[in-house]
């Protein structure tokens, strides 16, 4: 992520520097910056598109070069509102221009993948923990500010607001993550357990995979000597539909994982009786179908379930298919799968008799802000992030989404664990550090505490 943070500041001094012929010329520039900052950033897309979603290398190149162009559109937009806002005597006195620009356009635009500039910026802590206030745009714009001034500050009440602001947001940050980390001192530690089993992505698709889990899990009970209070497996690790209304799971076809005697989250996939006015188009008729996260008890009850809300277009579902059912002849292999609306967490009664709440996310939805903060609002004490990135194809893009994740454990004050397929696996403490991790592309488990108020 460095190369990232020279070239923002190369940015900000590109913007303030060049001198144009034209109006449209820094726009230009900006847009042409943009799209390539993408097609450097996310170079691993076309593969994904191969992998996840059957395309052509043909067809997932247009694709990813779609992708870079409108993505670089944003840039585009940012380099209009500065060269507008720069008319005002206020915006260019405050040096506000260039920075509420960026501030507006990013928060705004649309994209699929939700990259900030402050995403960089992670590690610096004391800044990090406004995001409980402030969202990612606005911190970021709030950033370039702070560095327009330091390259180009003329104004010494411009210089001295610079100044007084950064020193506070130091200070007050320190202090608020001091707090934050005594608090977490005197609250309870549980222990839990993570099980990675680094299938392929043809494993993946394959029932018996679950085997691979059960294998690792029950070779884990076997070699710890303390007790666990919840294990946990990751997205899709068990690969039979389940209905949603069951009550036990040592009811169902999924045989062994309801007597470890130890609670237990995993992913799987469940289905219920559509509505007789639903527009879903199944190929099984009247079905519902979920990407689901469920949670079971140490006597194998079903305590909760959490259905995907956000799915991935073209690998979970086909877009405008039930306006369109040709359209599956062309994407034979994606998804049909049903967004879910409730976004309650899932209570696991663990060895002290105690209820945690685990607040889950499914893949992409660790992306999203609005979804963790909405799990946290309704009680989740632990925020888990369910995901298989076997698809991802690349390690930089395994590091980019847990990178980009990390957020969610600092917007949250809470944990994050990051459960997947192939890595990164990882615990992630309140300030967005991560604590613990498995090594990428190994099958394995490991054991890890954390603490919950």
């Amino acid at each position: 992520m460095v190369e990232m943070s020279i070239a923002t500041i190369y940015l900000v001094y590109y913007v303030r520097t060049a001198r144009f012929a034209s109006r449209l010329k820094l726009p230009t520039m900006l847009f042409l910056y943009g799209a390539l900052f993408h097609a450097v950033a996310f170079y691993w897309l076309t593969d994904t598109l191969i992998a996840f979603g059957k395309f052509t290398p043909t067809t997932a190149w247009i694709g990813f070069v779609a992708f870079c162009i409108i993505s670089g559109v944003q840039f585009f937009l940012c380099g209009l509102l500065y060269q507008f806002l720069e008319k005002t005597n206020f915006c260019k006195i405050a040096m506000i221009s260039f920075p509420l620009a960026w501030c507006v356009t990013e928060w705004l635009y649309p994209r699929l993948f939700p990259w900030y500039l402050m995403n960089l910026h992670l590690s610096w802590s004391s800044f990090a923990t406004f995001v409980e206030y402030l969202p990612l745009p606005v911190l970021a714009g709030i950033f370039l500010w702070w560095l327009d001034v330091i390259l180009f500050g003329r104004r010494m009440a411009v210089i001295y607001t610079a100044v007084f602001s950064f020193a506070f947001c130091i200070l007050y940050g320190n202090i608020k993550n001091y707090y934050l980390l005594q608090g977490l001192e005197r609250a309870d530690t549980i222990r839990i357990a993570l099980v990675q089993a680094d299938a392929d992505s043809i494993i993946k698709r394959d029932p018996f995979v679950i085997e691979r889990y059960k294998e690792l899990t029950e070779r884990l009970l076997e070699s710890t000597t303390q007790p666990l209070d919840v294990i946990i497996w990751p997205e899709s690790s068990v690969n039979f539909w389940l209905l949603t209304d069951t009550q036990n799971i040592r009811d169902t076809i999924v045989e062994g994982i309801g007597h470890y005697g130890v609670p237990l989250l995993f992913g799987g996939m469940t289905m219920e009786r559509a509505p007789n006015d639903s527009p879903s188009v199944r190929a099984l008729q009247n079905m519902l179908q979920y990407n689901t996260v469920v949670g079971v008890n140490a006597d194998g009850s079903i305590t909760g379930m959490y259905h995907k809300q956000v799915l991935v277009p073209i690998g979970e579902y086909l877009p405008f298919e039930k306006y369109f059912k040709t359209l599956r002849r062309y994407s034979p292999e994606t998804g049909s799968f049903d967004s879910g609306s409730l976004n309650m967490p899932i209570p696991i009664t663990i060895a002290s008799n105690k209820t945690i709440n685990f607040g889950i996310l499914i893949c992409y939805e660790d992306l999203m802000p609005r979804l963790a903060r909405e799990m946290t609002r309704n009680g989740a004490d632990v925020l888990v992030s369910f995901s298989n990135d076997i698809w991802l194809r690349r390690d930089r893009a395994l590091a980019q989404h847990t990178f980009l994740s990390m957020w969610r454990a600092v917007e949250n004050k809470r944990y994050l664990l990051r459960v997947t397929n192939t890595g990164w696996t990882t615990v992630i403490n309140p300030l967005g550090e991560i604590v613990a991790e498995l090594p990428l592309h190994q099958a394995t488990t490991g054991v890890f505490e954390i603490k919950v108020h």
